[in-house]
């Protein structure tokens, strides 16, 4: 199996490479990133869907942290690990 460079993932750097570099063997200054094709999305509009998919996360974790509060507080209420009636 031949190894073989990949961007964003390997390199295979010559000595000469290395010592432009100052010895220094950070991956980042040799692999680079892996080319990404263009969706068509403008980038403001992933923003807003991914800033409104993250505040419905937020709501989620504080409901359930508002339940294990609840629960906590209650724990007669609790049997097998959920509230009973």
């Amino acid at each position: 199996m031949a190894i073989a460079t990949s961007p964003g993932f390997c390199k295979i750097a010559t000595l000469d490479e290395i010592a432009e570099h100052g010895h220094v063997l950070t991956p980042g200054r040799y692999v680079g990133a892996e080319e990404v094709e263009d969706d068509g999305v403008p980038f403001a509009e992933k923003m807003e869907g991914l800033t409104r998919l993250s505040g419905h996360e937020q709501i989620r974790v504080a409901n359930i942290l508002s339940l294990n509060d609840r629960m906590k507080a209650r724990p007669s209420n609790v049997h097998n690990g959920f509230l009973a009636s």
